[in-house]
C-alpha cells in the first residue's frame, strides 16, 4: 500500500553494486530500512545524492508491515540544506548525530512528537550562524526527554 509521509535520513550502506539499504527515520512508521537503486540517469525517479545524513525528505513508499527493507517509490526534498552541506563543522556534526540516532531509535519507535524535535533540530542547526559547539549536547539531552530517560 502506498503512503505518504516524511523522513530524516540516518545512514547509507551499499548492498550491492545496483542497490543500497537506507535508514530512514519517518513521521509515520519510525526507523525504516528502504531499497535504494544507485542509479546515475538524469531520468531517475530517485536521486541518490537527495541521500545524505539529515537530509528531510518527502517520501512515497510502499509500506508492508511483514516487510524488513521497505520499497521507495518516490522522493523530494522537503528543505534544502546547504549550510549543513558545506560547512565542515555542521557536517561532521551531522554524521556524529545521525550515526547516534540511528544506534538509538528502534524501528517500532513512530513518535511524531520525537520526528518534529528531530526535524526542527535539523532546520536549527541550518539557520545557526553562531557558534553551535555545545549544539550535539543540547541535541541528545533534549531526546533523552522522549526517550524517557530526562535527567532531573
Amino acid at each position: 500500500m502506498l503512503h505518504k509521509t516524511e523522513g530524516i535520513v540516518l545512514s547509507i550502506l551499499r548492498y550491492s553494486d545496483r542497490y543500497a539499504i537506507t535508514r530512514v527515520y519517518t513521521a509515520d512508521f519510525g526507523a525504516t530500512s528502504y531499497l535504494l537503486p544507485m542509479t546515475s540517469s538524469k531520468k531517475a525517479k530517485i536521486k541518490n545524492s537527495l541521500f545524505f545524513p539529515f537530509s528531510l525528505l518527502k517520501l512515497e513508499v510502499e509500506h508492508l508491515p511483514k516487510r524488513d527493507i521497505q520499497k521507495l517509490k518516490e522522493v523530494e526534498r522537503l528543505i534544502p540544506l546547504y549550510e549543513i552541506c558545506t560547512d565542515m563543522s555542521k557536517m561532521s556534526l551531522t554524521f556524529f548525530l545521525s550515526e547516534f540516532l540511528y544506534r538509538v531509535l528502534r524501528e517500532s519507535d513512530n513518535n511524531e512528537v520525537t520526528f518534529q524535535y528531530i526535524k526542527n533540530s535539523v532546520e536549527t542547526l541550518e539557520a545557526a550562524n553562531n557558534s553551535i559547539a555545545n549544539f550535539h549536547i543540547a541535541f541528545m539531552i533534549g531526546l533523552t526527554r522522549f526517550l524517557g530517560i530526562y535527567p532531573n
